[in-house]
Formats: structure tokens, C-alpha cells, sequence
């Protein structure tokens, strides 16, 4: 478990690579960052609606064991996967899917208004 209770900012790329990730506070990489994350457990969402993981013009990647649960504000969503359970991620910006997105339960992405003509 890699748990933070105040919000974090790193320079550069972050990967993070171990068993269940709980995030609990949001992490943010440098703008045009690639966020790696991969679990043999869990990725969870521990601070609600906030995003828990955020590189505004760059990438997540992320893969698990179980379930994955985050909010993200990236550029783009690269590969997401999980061998079993769910992956819910919900964008708290516009939500650009670039890569396959795989689990053999449910999938739910769900993206943020971007404020554009014709975005409701």
C-alpha cells in the first residue's frame, strides 16, 4: 500500500510499481508526463471526487491485478488493465482514450465537461 495524505508534486515522469496502491491525495507530474502505475493488487481512489492523479497534457497508464478505481486529469488514457474485477476512471478534465482499455468485468470512463461549444 502507498498511501499520501497531502497532495504531492513530482518532476517528471512518475511510475509506481508494487503491490495495492491507495491514493489518497493527488499526485501531480510534470505537464507532458507519462503516469505509469502498476499494482499486483489494487489501484484505489481514496480522496473522492478529487484527481488523484494529474499531467495536463500527458499520459496515464495503468495496470493491475484487481480492480482499478481513480480520477485522472491527463492529455490522454493510455493502456488500462486489469486480469480480474473492474476499472472505473472518471476524468476530471476531457477524457482522450489512446489506448486499449481491458478488464473482464465492468469498464466505466467517464469524462469532465471541457467548457467547448457543444459540450453539455
Amino acid at each position: 500500500t502507498i498511501p499520501a495524505s497531502s497532495d504531492s508534486e513530482i518532476a517528471g515522469t512518475l511510475t509506481i510499481v508494487g503491490g495495492t496502491i491507495d491514493s489518497n491525495s493527488k499526485f501531480t507530474a510534470g505537464s507532458a508526463t507519462t503516469i505509469t502505475l502498476t499494482s499486483d493488487g489494487a489501484i484505489n481512489d481514496g480522496n473522492g471526487q478529487a484527481a488523484n492523479f494529474v499531467a495536463a497534457t500527458g499520459s496515464l497508464t495503468a495496470t493491475a491485478a484487481t480492480a482499478i478505481d481513480l480520477d485522472a486529469q491527463v492529455g490522454e488514457l493510455g493502456e488500462v488493465s486489469v486480469t480480474s474485477g473492474n476499472i472505473n476512471i472518471a476524468g476530471t478534465s476531457p477524457l482522450v482514450v489512446a489506448a486499449p482499455v481491458t478488464a473482464p468485468g465492468n469498464i466505466t470512463l467517464t469524462a469532465g465537461d471541457s467548457n467547448d461549444p457543444g459540450d453539455n
